[in-house]
């Protein structure tokens, strides 16, 4: 129930905030800072609200043991955070060296697979870590059948979402950014760099995972030393292979480079509590989520073509058509699986 209150407040200060953006004919930039002010403040207030009752208070005990854990553990993930910004800047950076309006292309494509990473991969971390926590304290065995199961289901959703963005990406782009001086050009070009960033996302949700499964361990420095030999062969790589490959190298290494830290940390994750997956449960469910979502979208891209209504029309119609199309094949293809986990939460 607390979870859910956070995403009610955060919905209801996202939709205030973006009607003025929505309605505005000329927004102004200072009444955009405005109503995200206003929106902070109602987010602030319904949580205020909501969490009426609750009690706390601040106190630091320097000498308690279990805050010497926590700063252990917590450390090295806040580590990890900075590498991974240091290392987006190198990216951002190489990228303005390589031509004009990279670092602004690059910005609108990140921030569309941001709505995706917010609204399912992040979400589901959140939601099913504790249970994953839980179980591996209990029984490995049924922590690693967890795992498979929370994987599979995520990348049942972020997988079809890739293949959205390249199918009708460009009319989603269109939608929200092509106005004033951002032209159809510009929407083809960020659909093309959002297209070869999202192919890591699949490699991002594996590897988040396995990351979850090393905290269940309490193990947060293995992790980090993943994270910090990544990045480091992720600048290699772009040093090596920009002069030759210019902005595809900036837009594909780091999406590689997602797939490669993940297989590592699996293997070494492997080697200290044993085979993970024995029956390849997980590839074979990645292989049919990918048959899936292939199919969904060489549907998407006949209608397409076919179709000649307004952008607004023509996206939500094939959204729908994709939604219905990649159900039926999921139902079709996966239904002893999704039995399993309709099993199991009626027994929990």
């Amino acid at each position: 129930m607390i979870f859910l209150t956070a995403k009610i407040a955060t919905l209801c200060s996202t939709i205030f905030s973006g009607i003025y953006i929505v309605v505005a004919q000329q927004p102004s930039i200072l009444l955009v800072s405005l109503f995200l002010t206003i929106s902070f403040i109602l987010e602030a207030g319904i949580l205020l609200v909501r969490n009426r009752g609750f009690g706390f208070r601040i106190q630091f005990k320097w000498g308690n043991q279990i805050f010497h854990k926590l700063i252990r553990q917590t450390g090295p993930v806040v580590f990890n955070s900075i590498v991974f910004q240091v290392s987006l800047l190198f990216s951002t950076t190489l990228a303005s060296l390589l031509g004009q309006g990279y670092v602004a292309t690059l910005g609108y494509a990140n921030q569309i697979l941001s709505i995706i990473q917010a609204l399912v991969l992040v979400n589901i971390l959140t939601l099913v870590y504790p249970s994953m926590t839980r179980m591996f304290a209990k029984k490995i065995t049924a922590g690693k059948e967890l795992f498979i199961k929370y994987v599979t289901v995520t990348n049942i959703l972020v997988i079809p979402l890739v293949v959205g963005i390249t199918v009708i990406g460009d009319l989603f782009t269109a939608l929200l950014f092509e106005r004033g001086a951002f032209t159809s050009a510009d929407t083809q070009q960020v659909t093309l760099f959002m297209t070869m960033l999202g192919i890591g996302l699949p490699g991002l949700v594996l590897r988040d995972f396995i990351y979850r499964v090393y905290f269940c361990l309490d193990d947060t420095k293995t992790p980090s030393r993943i994270s910090v030999f990544t990045i480091l062969a992720n600048v290699l790589l772009l040093l090596i292979l920009t002069p030759i490959f210019n902005i595809y190298a900036v837009l594909l290494i780091p999406g590689f480079m997602n797939f490669v830290s993940a297989w590592f940390a699996y293997r070494l994750l492997e080697k200290r509590i044993g085979r993970m997956d024995a029956r390849h449960k997980l590839a074979k469910q990645q292989l049919i989520i990918l048959v899936n979502a292939g199919v969904m979208g060489a549907v998407l891209y006949y209608l397409k073509a076919q179709i000649s209504l307004s952008p607004i029309v023509s996206f939500l119609l094939l959204v729908v058509v994709g939604i219905v199309i990649y159900s039926a094949l999921v139902a079709l293809t996966q239904r002893r699986f999704i039995q399993t986990l309709k099993t199991e939460g009626a027994s929990k």
